[in-house]
């Protein structure tokens, strides 16, 4: 399965995944969402492999913008997410041979005090990359970015985490 969804987006409406990726191809590139509720925007597992890029997702209500595992891969270029209403992770991935690679991407004015929150969660000998981003001007961040679990790696190069509140550390591992 391979496909390619351009200059699109998703208004209100709730969905357990809103982009299901199951051993697949996708890609998505300049889509807006907001007021969406779901477990995932996109959801990739089983050796998918996801492209998000060039997107905003706005006032929505998510467990995670992007959830990998099961050797899945996910890849997040440029991409805007703010003024969420709530939210567990950002970008996360978990699993041996699973993949997250965020890069030019800002997370930024979202204020869920009630819930802590991870932006970059990388769990359970998964692997994360994240590279010319910013975390900034967000409350009950717990972590900004975190790895934990046996074997999971994650490189942070060329980003900034700036003027966030409730940050328990900027990183864990």
């Amino acid at each position: 399965m391979s496909v390619e969804i351009r200059d699109g987006s998703v208004e209100s409406g709730t969905s357990r995944a809103i982009f299901d990726n199951d051993g697949g191809f996708l890609s998505i590139v300049g889509i807006e969402v907001s007021g969406a509720t779901a477990a995932a925007l996109v959801a990739t597992a089983n050796g998918g492999i996801s492209f998000l890029q060039n997107s905003m997702v706005t006032g929505s209500s998510m467990e995670s913008v992007t959830y990998t595992d099961s050797t899945g891969a996910q890849s997040v270029t440029n991409v805007n997410v703010a003024d969420m209403r709530d939210m567990d992770d950002t970008f996360y991935v978990e699993g041996t041979g699973s993949s997250l690679r965020v890069s030019d991407s800002i997370v930024s004015g979202n204020d869920i005090p009630e819930s802590p929150w991870t932006v970059v969660n990388v769990r359970s000998a998964a692997s994360g990359q994240v590279s010319r981003s910013t975390i900034a001007n967000n409350t009950g961040i717990e972590n900004g970015v975190a790895a934990g679990g046996t074997d999971s790696n994650l490189l942070v190069q060329q980003s900034s985490l700036l003027n966030n509140t409730g940050v328990v550390s900027s990183s864990h591992v």
